[in-house]
């Protein structure tokens, strides 16, 4: 049986470091899920394209974990009630982080995502391969 939590965290931190910036909407400064810019945040990472709306936008974790199952979205097995502190620990990270990227720009908001990332690797017991 795969680790659902490893398999959601891998997704979820290498596709913020690919990206290299936060998932924002640029006049209020809101985090998204997905900003049609071709950020996606954290949990977003998960929500498959074929299965955004922005109706999903202000849906908290559990609500996408319910439509995840509901409409059998093919991540459905990542987005699970036993992996909620993951992905809401991920949603946190990704959220506080838009003014430190304002502020410092890609190189350095990379590096705080890195490192709050092994912090919470740590405490899940994950192995990111940090790449």
């Amino acid at each position: 049986m795969p680790d659902t939590r490893q398999e959601a965290f891998d997704v979820m931190v290498s596709g913020l470091i690919k990206q290299g910036k936060p998932s924002y909407d640029i006049q209020t400064m809101g985090c998204m899920y997905n900003n049609h810019d071709g950020q996606k945040c954290a949990v977003g990472m998960l929500i498959p394209d074929e299965f955004y709306s922005p109706t999903l936008e202000g849906c908290g974790v559990l609500s996408l974990i319910y439509k995840a199952e509901k409409g059998d979205w093919k991540t459905k097995e990542l987005l699970t009630d036993e992996n909620e502190f993951l992905l809401e620990s991920m949603r946190i990270i990704h959220d506080t982080s838009v003014s430190f990227y304002k502020d410092m720009g890609t190189e350095k908001w990379i590096k705080l995502i890195k490192f709050k990332c092994e912090e919470l690797e740590l405490k899940l017991c994950l192995e990111w391969s940090h790449g």
